[in-house]
């Protein structure tokens, strides 16, 4: 093994001397040592390299893949650039030197990221990811796959300049020889969940593969917390999953609709990170996992990124901590998270003992220069400081933390005859429902009264009883819906923590609502676009449609027809759905022949009305696509209620653009319900519920539309 000192020969005959050995330079592979050039290392190996090895170096640095960043004298990549020989044999290779910085897991621990830059913004993690997407796009290009990626092997400095370390462990494809060297490594938790069903060994990778671990990556940088994104809160049977390799094979990412890792609490809500970057982790981890050609390209997340962290829109800053920087028009998750968790991700430098007036922030500046570090100028409380540049920006919609507590039931033991009738009671109260729980699937196996179909060329007052169907000018069958009550949520011992408490709801006045979720047909006749990602048939539930675009179909097509169109309250889609039918388990022991989920959809929507219709008439209520409903999410009170509209009543009806939405209300998380083609029964039940932005859309999101005042005219 060569020492400091030692004289290396490079490509071309220059002679260069190795010096002291990095700090974190030894591996098991070989040793990073400074040279005499000092904008260079060399990577000197223990063992001689293998012919194949030299081959693979040899055709890299033959080929290397675009580095913008080498002009300005920093790396992106550390790319080889030349064999280094000793003694006429090849020892290793020289590659560009990393500026002063960490590796990137110092830069995910919130502790450490206090103790190394304090000053730290999340507009900074923003920019770090950027960075590593735009590097991975330029790896790419030229047909290199990474293969092994982890934080290890990224180095990031306080200006969120990073590095990617350790390339000659990437597949390299020489096309020249027709010959692929494989990436033989892989790292727990970064590997796509197809990868995990065989051996690695000598298996090619995609770029694909590379997309999974990067979308793990920045999820960590803005999430701003090592914490992994199928990390979180069991609720499923037994014990939890051991390693997070099982979490991913299964395809339990804890943002998905029925994942059975609930978010891990010290995570901020998704309504908290910009709509454009859940909707790229949605396709990465939710449908990426049965189809890995739908992951977002490291170009994608670039472009993404890119115009958050350039914008002056999309960020804005905490008027209470100046380091805060958040999605504007979202209250404060990094406060949110400090008061909950007891964590502090960014605090800033340390205080002045003396009062200080409020900060002032300052007007935005666009971001010329792309790779700009992007960091807020500093508040008038710190001391002078060398500053890392920033920039404020947008939002989505403020989501109340997800519930992550579960359940825990313990035995109390005989101690009391009191306990011991408690228990008898609760005992039979159980089989009571149970018993319910037969006898309604039963009734509800039974087809519904024959619908009597009403002309639009009548009134819709025309329909006045159960059974009753008013087909409007588009052809959308409306189905009478009775006023009355029922008991809104799941009883105890059924169903999520946001499902309770169980509540007395009275619905004061009929409704008609659509027989079927919104065709793709019906949205293009009344919007003349079809957003829906699943196609083929028209007849298909319309998806990929936000909350807002869902509003602005119902104000074109009352403008239209000069009536009341909108979509249903929360409560007045759970009272349909039921049809009279309070079962305790909300559906789900009828799920497999009334709708389409996860276990029998094969991961696609179908045409609306195929399966049975519920006893008022309603296909589809359960499964298929989750639906929009017009309330902001919120808590259950064990209060009766009449007409409920959620905690904010969102009364207009007409929608405007994301950048000047009049209504608060349209700003806040919104309900959607049924449960989805994806989704395990648990999500499909008549109570679940499911709290997203008004601007997000998913390829398992659709609606349906009630009409108001049908007695009217």
């Amino acid at each position: 093994m060569l020492q400091p000192g030692d004289i290396i020969v490079v490509e071309g005959g220059q002679t260069v001397r190795l010096e002291k050995p990095l700090k974190g330079g030894r591996g098991g592979e070989g040793v990073v040592f400074d040279v005499s050039v000092r904008s260079l290392v060399a990577k000197i190996y223990h063992n001689p390299p293998t012919p194949e090895l030299v081959a693979k170096l040899t055709c890299m640095i033959a080929n290397p893949p675009d580095d913008p960043e080498r002009a300005s004298g920093h790396a992106e990549i550390a790319w080889p650039l030349g064999l280094a020989m000793h003694s006429g044999k090849v020892v290793g290779f020289l590659m560009p030197k990393a500026p002063m910085g960490r590796q990137l897991v110092s830069l995910l621990n919130p502790k450490t990221r206090k103790e190394w830059m304090p000053q730290f913004t999340w507009q900074g993690m923003l920019l770090a990811a950027r960075n590593i997407a735009d590097a991975f796009q330029h790896v790419h290009a030229k047909g290199y796959v990474v293969g092994d990626v982890k934080p290890e092997n990224i180095h990031v400095t306080e200006q969120s300049l990073i590095t990617i370390l350790d390339t000659d462990s990437f597949q390299v494809n020489d096309e020249r020889k027709g010959v692929i060297y494989p990436c033989g490594v892989a790292t727990p938790g970064y590997t796509a969940p197809e990868l995990l069903q065989g051996s690695m060994r000598g298996q090619a990778r995609r770029p694909e593969q590379d997309a999974f671990a990067l979308g793990v990556i920045i999820f960590k940088l803005l999430a701003a917390t090592n914490a992994h994104p199928y990390q979180g809160l069991w609720v499923g049977l037994g014990d939890a999953p051991d390693s997070d390799d099982e979490l991913v094979l299964n395809g339990w990412y804890t943002f998905r609709a029925g994942s059975l890792m609930r978010p891990n609490p010290r995570i901020m809500p998704m309504s908290a990170f910009p709509p454009d970057v859940v909707a790229l982790w949605e396709r990465c981890f939710v449908l990426g996992h049965a189809s890995p050609s739908s992951r977002p390209t490291a170009k994608e997340w670039f472009k993404a990124l890119d115009r958050i962290v350039n914008s002056n829109d999309i960020l804005a800053r905490c008027a209470d901590v100046p380091w805060h920087i958040h999605v504007r028009d979202v209250p404060c998750p990094w406060c949110a998270l400090a008061k909950t968790q007891g964590v502090s991700y960014f605090p800033g430098p340390l205080p002045s003992p003396q009062p200080v007036p409020p900060a002032v922030v300052p007007a935005p500046k666009t971001v010329a220069n792309r790779r700009a570090p992007i960091v807020p100028p500093p508040p008038p409380w710190p001391p002078p400081q060398p500053q890392f540049k920033m920039s404020p920006q947008p939002g989505g919609a403020a989501q109340p933390p997800q519930p992550v507590s579960a359940a825990i039931f313990t035995s109390a033991g005989d101690r009391s005859s009191g306990r011991r009738r408690i228990m008898a009671r609760a005992g039979i109260m159980f089989m009571v429902l149970l018993l319910a729980g037969v006898a309604i699937y039963a009734t509800r196996r039974t087809p519904p009264v024959a619908a009597i179909h009403i002309p639009s060329s009548l009134p819709p007052s025309s329909a006045r009883k159960p059974g009753d169907v008013w087909v409007n000018s588009i052809g959308m069958d409306l189905a009478y819906i009775p006023m009355g009550d029922f008991l809104m949520g799941s009883p105890n011992g059924y169903g999520a923590d946001d499902e309770h408490p169980q509540h007395r709801v009275y619905l004061t006045r009929p409704l008609l609502m659509g027989t079927t979720e919104v065709t793709q047909r019906q949205y293009l006749e009344v919007m003349k676009k079809n957003p829906s990602f699943l196609k083929g048939s028209m007849e298909l539930p319309v998806e990929q449609v936000s909350w807002k675009e869902a509003m602005e179909f119902c104000s074109t097509l009352g403008a239209r027809e000069h009536r009341s169109y909108r979509l249903p309250t929360e409560a007045e889609w759970e009272y349909a759905c039921r049809a009279g039918t309070p079962e305790p388990d909300g559906g789900i022991s009828h799920l497999v022949q009334n709708a389409w989920y996860g276990r029998n959809s094969e991961n696609k929507t179908h045409d609306v009305g195929t399966r049975p219709a519920n006893a008022w008439g309603l296909y589809d209520m359960q499964g298929n696509v989750w639906e929009w409903c017009e309330d902001v999410h919120g808590d259950y009170t064990e209060s009766e209620e009449h007409d409920p509209m959620g905690p904010v009543a969102s009364t207009q009806p007409t929608v405007s653009d994301d950048a000047g939405t009049p209504e608060k209300a349209a700003r806040q998380p919104h309900v959607a319900r049924g449960g989805s083609w994806y989704d395990d029964p648990a999500r499909c039940t008549a109570a679940a519920r499911l709290n997203l932005a008004p601007n997000t859309r998913f390829n398992y999101v659709g609606f349906r539309v009630v009409l108001e005042n049908p007695g009217s005219r």
